[in-house]
């Protein structure tokens, strides 16, 4: 079975297969830098969000002016 494993796995087959990790990596790379400003913003601005809406109001209307 190892016979079989080491027939398959051949010099050509490891440079072509990281050949084409090596090429998804450099198409990923820019893209992530691209998007990781966004990323970071979004990061900052969901703890606030979470914040204010756990946060009481500070007015309350009792009046209910939408049935006259």
């Amino acid at each position: 079975m190892n016979l079989n494993i080491l027939k398959k796995l051949n010099f050509s087959s490891i440079a072509n297969t990281t050949s084409k990790t090596l090429n998804i990596i450099k198409k990923t790379i820019p893209i992530y830098k691209e998007i990781k400003p966004f990323i970071s913003k979004e990061k900052q601005i969901i703890p606030q969000t979470k914040k204010e809406s756990l946060e009481e109001p500070t007015e309350y209307n009792d009046s209910l002016t939408f049935f006259q």
